[in-house]
C-alpha cells in the first residue's frame, strides 16, 4: 500500500462513525414516515366516533352522555378524546370510558397524569397478554377525601395491534430520543389509549368485562379490524 493511498483511508476511515450515526437517525425517519400515514388514517377513523358506539353494551350498562373533547397539541391527555359517561341500571353504577389520541410514544403513562391531578396510586399492576386479549394496567386510586376508584387502561397502533407495557431501557431510550427527531419532518407514529375510570368501590370483575367489551369495539372501529393481537416485547411486571 503507498503512502498516498494511506492519505486517503485515514479520512475515510474517521467518517464512518458519523455515518453509521447519520444511517441509525434516517431509520426512526422512514420508519415514522410510513407510520404516520397510518395513523393519520386511524385518526380520522377516531374522529368519527359517536355516542352510539357504545350501544348495547352487556351487563347492563349503556351511555348516558358522550362527548368529543380537543385539546392543545402538547397536552398531555392526548390532543383529542372521545369519552362515554356509562352506567349500569342492575347496580347504579357509573364510569367513564375514553379514547385518548394520539400519542407519539409507544406508552403513555395514564397513571401519572391520574396522580397529577391529585389522586394517590396505592396499587398498580400490568395483567399480562393471553390468547384472546392485549396486556392492560388495573390501577387503584385515592384521593385527598379518602375516595377510590379503579382505572383500567391500554394502548393500541394504528393497525389495532394492542401494545405491551414497556420495562425501559438504555437502548429504548436511545431509540425513543431518535424518533422526537422525526418532528421536525411532520412525520410522528401514532398510538391510541383506551381508559376506564370508575369512581367508589364497584365491582372489579364487572368493570374489567366492561372494559375489555369498550376496548375492542373502539379499537375495532379505529383500526378498521376485527382481528386481535398484540405486541410481547416486554416481559410484564408489576409496576409497583
Amino acid at each position: 500500500m503507498t503512502a498516498s493511498s494511506v492519505k486517503w483511508l485515514k479520512p475515510l476511515a474517521l467518517s464512518l462513525p458519523f455515518l453509521a450515526l447519520g444511517l441509525l437517525q434516517l431509520v426512526p425517519y422512514l420508519v415514522a414516515r410510513e407510520h404516520s400515514a397510518m395513523g393519520q388514517e386511524a385518526i380520522q377513523r377516531a374522529d368519527r366516533i359517536a355516542a352510539n358506539q357504545l350501544d348495547n353494551l352487556s351487563n347492563g350498562w349503556k351511555t348516558i352522555g358522550f362527548e368529543a373533547v380537543e385539546r392543545s397539541e402538547d397536552a398531555p391527555e392526548g390532543r383529542h378524546s372521545r369519552v362515554f359517561e356509562l352506567y349500569c341500571d342492575a347496580t347504579a353504577a357509573e364510569s367513564r370510558v375514553s379514547l385518548d389520541y394520539p400519542f407519539i410514544m409507544r406508552w403513555h403513562n395514564l397513571t401519572g397524569c391520574y396522580e397529577f391531578t391529585g389522586w394517590e396510586c396505592i396499587g398498580q399492576k400490568v395483567i399480562s397478554a393471553d390468547d384472546h386479549q392485549w396486556p392492560y394496567l388495573i390501577v387503584h386510586l385515592r384521593d385527598n377525601q379518602s375516595r377510590r376508584a379503579t382505572l383500567f387502561y391500554s394502548l393500541f397502533d394504528p393497525d389495532g395491534v394492542g401494545i405491551q407495557p414497556p420495562e425501559m431501557d438504555a437502548l429504548r431510550n436511545i431509540w425513543h430520543r431518535l424518533q422526537k427527531k422525526t418532528n421536525s419532518f411532520g412525520l410522528l407514529p401514532t398510538y391510541f389509549q383506551v381508559q376506564l375510570f370508575s369512581l367508589g368501590m364497584s365491582n372489579e370483575e364487572e368493570l374489567l368485562k366492561t372494559f375489555l367489551e369498550c376496548r375492542e369495539r373502539i379499537r375495532g372501529a379505529v383500526s378498521g379490524s376485527t382481528d386481535t393481537r398484540f405486541t410481547l416485547e416486554h416481559s410484564p411486571k408489576d409496576a409497583k
